[in-house]
């Protein structure tokens, strides 16, 4: 069958500003394939990370991101003015010591960077009360400032034994740490690796493009309503929600509200759920639920169920199982600049996955159908988990058993194999179970 030549729009309403105050209503940013950050620098996201004033004087940092490398350690250096001063500070005082500079020297120095954090050496311990004897005050005071200088990547010195107390690399290294396990950078950053993921692997080409829509899950309903709305704008051809939803009450508010719009604008939507949304902490405690279909079946999830037997069920998708699009920081991944050690994987929405997969087959075949021929369409080149085992680029590799059920209730889930870096799509059931995003992509491309 010849494929019509309707261009093929992926739209993703996700976190990709930090936090709306309000729905965005401006236009979707239509993404540039050959220069994907320059959406990045159309939306200028920003957020503020809180910090104690012993690490920060002004008690926290306002972070603006133009760069997709904004969103990695060194390059928070580059871009972030206070950090770039703390590395300043850091090579400066281990230059010091390298050449003997005096301490008065070393003082005025550091009056180049007059809103970074004091550092206040304590003496000695049993030497508190001992004034220095005058020919070995200036000794004594470059020695007191020069042990705070801590070693590390590069050009950094190590300490000598001596007082505890900061340094200007480690209070470096600290605010990097809470940065990274930031739960607002760290849903931001994974959204963008998401935009990133569908500009490398997505099939973006003339016909297939990506359009950005900054929503948060305060903002989603009324971002939906203003969609379903607005008939001057041409239709997207698959939404794409990145916003994790659980059975609470709200999320399947938020979901019917986002299956409401595919159905009105005949358009398939993709959003993720997490593992409370089977009433677990982890996807590790599937092992202990029974049969997912006959599971679903109980009152707890009576409301879903609804979801699921409406209309508007047609033209939702729900994916499971993140993915990891970069390798987490730490011994396997390092930064140039400075020390920083993940504590949890970087994981990205399996949504970004579904919708790569529908790109792929847009671009190779020019329809949206048969996502899981896992030989033709899957995604490569993924980080690994290595705390698991075996490693994977998924959060647990199911079992064959778990995927069929999976796909009997209605949910997508990324499969991999064994110490691979790919994944792929274990199967395409929208949640109604009764049809698949193949069909309903195709009876979207007939009546756009």
């Amino acid at each position: 069958m010849q494929a019509p030549r309707i261009p093929y729009t992926i739209l993703a309403l996700a976190p990709l500003a930090g936090q709306l105050e309000r729905a965005w209503k401006e236009a979707p940013v239509v993404l540039d394939r050959q220069e994907p950050a320059r959406a990045l620098a159309t939306l200028r996201p920003s957020l503020y990370i809180s910090l104690p004033r012993d690490l920060c004087p002004a008690g926290g940092l306002q972070l603006t991101f133009q760069r997709l490398r904004d969103f990695t350690p060194d390059g928070l250096l580059e871009s972030q003015p206070y950090l770039a001063d703390l590395a300043a500070a850091g090579r400066f005082l281990a230059t010091a010591r390298r050449q003997g500079m005096p301490a008065t020297e070393i003082a005025d120095g550091l009056r180049r960077w007059p809103d970074l954090p004091p550092l206040e050496p304590q003496p000695p311990l049993g030497q508190e009360n001992r004034p220095a004897a005058p020919q070995d005050a200036d000794n004594d005071t470059l020695d007191r400032i020069l042990s705070m200088v801590a070693s590390g990547p590069g050009d950094r010195v190590a300490a000598t034994p001596g007082p505890a107390g900061p340094s200007f690399d480690r209070i470096l290294d600290e605010i990097l740490a809470r940065i990274f396990r930031d739960p607002e950078f760290r849903q931001m950053e994974a959204s963008w690796q998401g935009v990133r993921l569908l500009a490398g692997q997505g099939g973006l080409n003339e016909n297939v493009h990506l359009q950005l829509v900054p929503a948060t899950r305060d903002t989603l309903e009324e971002t939906l309503a203003g969609l379903s709305s607005d008939l001057d704008r041409p239709l997207p051809s698959l939404l794409l929600v990145d916003c994790p939803f659980d059975s609470s009450a709200r999320s399947l508010h938020l979901l019917d509200a986002l299956a409401r719009c595919g159905h009105a604008l005949l358009v398939p939507a993709l959003a993720w759920i997490i593992p409370p949304f089977f009433l677990i902490d982890s996807w590790q405690e599937m092992d202990r639920l029974p049969f997912l279909p006959h599971y679903l079946a109980t009152q707890e999830f009576a409301k879903w169920r609804r979801l699921q037997e409406s209309e508007a069920g047609r033209w939702l998708g729900l994916a499971c199982n993140r993915l990891l699009c970069r390798f987490p920081w730490g011994a396997d991944n390092r930064p140039r600049r400075v020390n920083l050690e993940e504590k949890e994987p970087p994981w990205v929405a399996p949504v970004w996955a579904a919708a790569c997969l529908a790109g792929q087959a847009m671009a190779a075949t020019g329809w949206p159908t048969a996502l899981t021929d896992w030989h033709r369409h899957r995604i490569t080149d993924l980080g690994l988990n290595m705390a698991g085992t075996p490693p994977l680029p998924v959060e647990i590799l199911f079992s064959d058993s778990r995927m069929d059920q999976l796909r009997r209730c209605g949910i997508m889930a990324l499969a991999t194999a064994r110490g691979r870096d790919f994944v792929c799509l274990g199967g395409e059931p929208m949640i109604s179970a009764d049809t698949t995003f193949s069909y309903q992509a195709l009876l979207s491309r007939f009546t756009q």
